[in-house]
């Protein structure tokens, strides 16, 4: 039951997240915003490239989790300076097939995407 409800919190906040930036990323498509973009290809086997830039100077990390609520993998932990589109590669070969979110977090900001494993 534990793991069934935090599926749907997971799910709910990338809901969210994802809307909210839909919204924001046509307001503030300048420099000012958090961009995570989707990942590619999606569906991968067994890999895939995420890109993302950051607004300001803050700590950043890349997250992927499966729809437990699991951490999978961490991708970035560091610093990441704003003008900067990072790439990082995520190698899912020992993960099963399934849907996992990947979260990037630069300071206060968050954004969440959805990507799918395909072997």
């Amino acid at each position: 039951m534990k793991a069934l409800v935090a599926v749907a919190v997971l799910w709910l906040v990338c809901a969210l997240s994802c809307a909210y930036a839909q919204g924001s990323k046509e307001a503030n498509a300048g420099p000012a915003s958090l961009v995570l973009e989707q990942n590619y290809p999606n569906p991968f086997n067994p890999e895939t490239v995420i890109r993302f830039s950051v607004p300001a100077t803050a700590q950043t990390t890349l997250t992927v989790y499966n729809l437990l609520g699991q951490k999978v993998a961490k991708l970035f932990d560091g610093v990441a300076a704003p003008g900067v589109i990072y790439a990082v590669r995520f190698d899912g070969s020992a993960l099963p097939n399934g849907f996992y979110l990947y979260r990037l977090q630069n300071g206060t900001r968050m954004e969440m995407k959805r990507m799918v494993l395909v072997k």
